[in-house]
This record gives C-alpha cells, structure tokens and sequence, in this order.
C-alpha cells in the first residue's frame, strides 16, 4: 500500500484553497495537504519539506509560479507542478508550461474533485513513469561504465580505468607532498599453468589472486589488472617502505595458497615490482619504472620482491664491464652520483672505506690467511651497498623509524649481497655482504635461505664489529656520537649476543694499538 501523497497547495486567496482542498479530499484517497499563501512560504516549505506534488496558483501576493517553477527545476527536487488559474490568457499558459509545469487547469476544473484527479493522476503517473525511466537509464549508464572500466574476469579496475584515475581529476585528490607506490605483480610460469591444468585453472588463478589482493588492499588502493596475468596496484599517498612490506605481505601470502584442481594442488608464485614516486611527477614514468622493477625481480629468479632501484643498479653496472670490483664499485658510485642522496654517498664512501680498513686490521689480529683477509677488505668496502636501495629520507631519519622504514633498513645486507654478486665478485664475498647484519646467537637472520657456513658466518660477524664500531665513533642524525671507550664498552656489553666473542677480543687489541681512530690504526706484530 502507498504512503499519503504529500501535497503542496499555494493560493492566496483562503476560499480558493478551501475549494481546492475540499476537492482533492472528496476523492477518498489519504492525502497530506500543507497549504500556504505565497511565494516566501511556499520556498520555505519546498526547502524542508519533500511533496509528492505541488499545486500553485500562478498569480500570488508576492510573485508569480515562474520563481517556485525554475527553484523546483534548478534544486531537483524532483515533485511535478501543476498550475492553477482562474485567466484564460495563453500567454500563462505557455510560461508556466516553459518554466516546468506538467499540466495546466483552470479552477473551475480546479474545484471539480472528478476532473481534477484525472488530470493530477494523469501527471503522478507521468512522473513516476519518467522517474523509473530515469532510473533504468541510470543503471544503463553504471552498467556501460562498469563494462568500460572493470574486467569482466576477475572484477578489478582494467588499464583504462588506472590511467583515466592516474591522469584525469582523481590526481587532484592526491596529497601533492606524499607519494605513489606502484606496485606491478606477474604470476610467475603463467603459461605453464594454462599448458599444464588447462585455461579454466589459470582463470580461477587469476580470479583466486585478484580476491586475495583486494581483501589485503587498503581503501584507496587502486587494484587493476593490467595485462594477461599482471596486476597492478597503486597506493596513493604512500611510500616506498610501506610499499615493500604490502608487498611482500601479498607475495608470501600467495605462495602459500597451493590451489586445489583435479585432485592436484596447483603452486602459485608471484614476481613484484616496486616504484614510489612523487604525486606531482609523471605517471607514464613511474609505471614504467614498476615495469622495470617486475622485470628485474623475473629476471632474478622470480617469486621476489625488487625496487626500480634494484634495476637501477643492475643498469649502471652494466655500464661498468672492466677491471677489479674495487674499481668497478668506485665507477658505479661515479656513474651513479646524480641518483645518490648525501647520506647514501657517505655510506657507501667514507664510512665503507673505515670499515673496510678496519676489518682488514680485525681479520689479521684473528690470524686469518690473506686471501680470507682480501676478501673481508673487499667485503667490507662493499657491505652498504645495498643502501642504495634504501631511500634518503630512511636514512638521515632523526626521529624514530615506523616499523615499515625499520624492515627496508633491515634489507639492506640481503640487497647488497645480491648486488655484489652481480658485481661478479667471489660467492664467499657476495655471503659476508649477505650476513654481516646476523647476530652472533641467532646465527641465520633470514637474509639467506642457504645452510649458514662458517666461513661466510666468521665473516659477516668480523664485518658486523668493524661496522659498530665506526658507526658508534661518526657522526650520525639518528644517534649521538660515542667516544672510542664508550663504543669499546658497549661491545663488551653485547659480547656472545649481538657479537662474536673472538671478533670482540680481536677489535679491542686493534683500538689498543690504535693512533687517533679506529679506522686508522695499525696493526704491529
């Protein structure tokens, strides 16, 4: 059953409304008239009140139906109007049909209950038939829209969608200070899924993976697929840190899921590029850096996580082909001087070439053979390199690390690894750079999945001392500076935990022979 139609009735004069009152109540059919006398508070009532129809008189004490007309028509208010008058004049007539009247009566018609609910059905049921064409023509348009911007596989934003958000107006909701984070996923072996359980199973892969990536995205995450088995993802107003560790969040969570088909379980990884960029640069830039990245991380053996910057460094030192690592590290920081931040610069400069020394001083105190002494020199002077990957304002931080800046940070000795290796210096090198963040008693810090070697293990703890120790001394934007005696008591303190014991001993009998550092002294027999 219908509510009452809520009527709203404007004459001034009070016989009128009363006529016309009497009338529209003779029908029997429940109403709610609300009758005033003029235009002010006929505006006052449509303001905040809502009619299912309004009838007006077209000549009023302080206006004329035009005003109330283009006032119902400009706020969309969405009740018809039908005008009343006791004129015979065309001229009303077609002003008040001009201005959005649905229907005309004189009131003599007005007065007469029989003529005046046929004409006030006639135009409720226009109405409502236009209002449910409305309706139809507005889900039509969110269906095409729908059609135009979504995939019909899996449900996500397509490419066109991304890039109409990425380049149209939704730019002017991003924070021009922040970030975005482009992450571009790939299902690794795509094509040996479908040959292998059939196209059906990759769909389902596809639709499995596209679930779980919405359900771990954020609100404002756009997630899209972008081509055959890619996904991409945008995270506005992020960063870099944030997006490594979501990152790494869904690729963990991906290979774990291991698919049911045909009785058989179905294993699923994923490769992940990772770009951050600035909101108010290109877009068509950064999407191509997240493509470079996903290929860097494919091309290193998939199911990872890399950065542009990752790609990055593979692009410079392929520029870099000749002579020693040493001198084909020196190259790359001179090739790579316009992508390093001052901090990055000291740390992969000065402070690696203190502890580089100093490790060399450490390793001949423990009576190491000179080969084994070389390479923890050259492991030394290499350890930070994987702070190339590692954002400026991450390291010059002064403040406390957000748990996502501290995991990036923590990357950094499995990243330098990896980059050493394709410096194409010795394997054990390549595992000192890895390990020299491993704590003495928790020997495997998860930076390699490899059985821990004690070579590589005496290595990264010699590395590990050496680093405290010119890190305790230097100047720091997090950290205040410690005497050498304060730094010297505080591995004592951490001997047998975070240190090794023999590394300890060995660093200590290296500052005792010490000149006027750490860093500098020399080693007597």
């Amino acid at each position: 059953m219908r509510p009452p139609l809520s009527i709203l009735l404007i004459d001034d004069d009070a016989g009128h409304r009363e006529l016309i009152s009497r009338a529209l109540l003779a029908d029997g059919r429940p109403l709610c008239i609300d009758a005033v006398a003029n235009c002010s508070d006929a505006l006052a009532a449509l303001s905040t009140e809502r009619f299912d129809l309004v009838l007006t008189d077209f000549n009023l004490d302080d206006g004329e139906a035009d005003t109330l007309l283009c006032f119902i028509r400009k706020h969309r208010l969405g009740c018809p109007t039908v005008v009343i008058s006791g004129s015979d004049e065309q001229d009303i007539v077609v002003r008040s049909m001009r201005s959005g009247s649905f229907d005309f009566l004189h009131k003599n018609d007005a007065i007469d209950p029989a003529k005046l609910w046929r004409r006030l059905d006639a135009v409720i049921g226009q109405h409502r038939g236009m209002q449910c064409e409305r309706r139809k023509m507005e889900r039509r348009v969110r269906r095409l829209e729908q059609l135009a911007t979504r995939d019909p596989l899996t449900g996500l934003s397509n490419r066109r969608a991304v890039e109409s958000i990425l380049t149209g107006n939704g730019r002017r909701t991003l924070d021009r200070r922040g970030e975005v984070v482009l992450a571009m996923l790939d299902i690794d072996h795509f094509k040996r899924i479908n040959d292998t359980f059939g196209h059906q199973c990759g769909d389902r892969v596809l639709r499995t993976i596209a679930r779980l990536m919405k359900r771990m995205a954020k609100r404002n995450d756009i997630v899209a697929r972008w081509g055959g088995e890619e996904i991409l993802v945008c995270r506005l107003n992020s960063n870099l840190a944030a997006g490594i560790c979501w990152a790494e969040e869904i690729r963990a969570a991906i290979e774990k899921l291991k698919l049911p088909w045909d009785d058989q379980l179905v294993p699923v990884t994923v490769s992940i590029g990772v770009h951050a960029e600035p909101c108010h640069d290109s877009i068509q830039s950064a999407l191509s850096h997240a493509d470079h990245a996903l290929y860097y991380a494919k091309q290193r053996g998939r199911n990872r996580v890399r950065t542009s910057r990752h790609a990055l460094f593979a692009d410079l030192i392929g520029r870099v082909t000749t002579g020693e690592p040493q001198r084909r590290f020196d190259a790359l920081l001179d090739e790579a001087r316009e992508q390093l931040g001052p901090t990055q610069r000291e740390h992969l400069t000065e402070h690696s070439r203190r502890v580089s020394e100093l490790v060399s001083h450490v390793a001949a105190v423990l009576g190491l053979n000179d080969d084994l002494r070389e390479h923890l020199r050259l492991a030394g002077r290499l350890h930070d390199i994987g702070k190339f990957c590692v954002p400026e304002n991450v390291l010059n931080k002064s403040s406390t690390l957000h748990e996502t800046e501290r995991k990036l940070l923590n990357r950094h000795a499995a990243d330098g690894g990896e980059m050493a290796e394709i410096m194409g210096v010795e394997r054990t090198i390549a595992g000192f750079v890895r390990r020299h963040h491993d704590r003495f008693d928790a020997p495997s810090s998860g930076n390699d999945p490899r059985p821990v070697d004690r070579t590589e293990a005496l290595g990264g703890h010699v590395i590990h001392v050496a680093d405290a120790l010119v890190t305790m001394t230097s100047e720091r934007s997090y950290k205040a500076t410690r005497s050498l005696p304060e730094a010297l008591a505080e591995l004592r303190q951490e001997s047998g935990r975070q240190f090794s014991p023999d590394v300890v001993d060995a660093a200590i009998r290296v500052a005792d022979r010490r000149s006027t550092s750490p860093a500098t002294c020399t080693v007597t027999d």
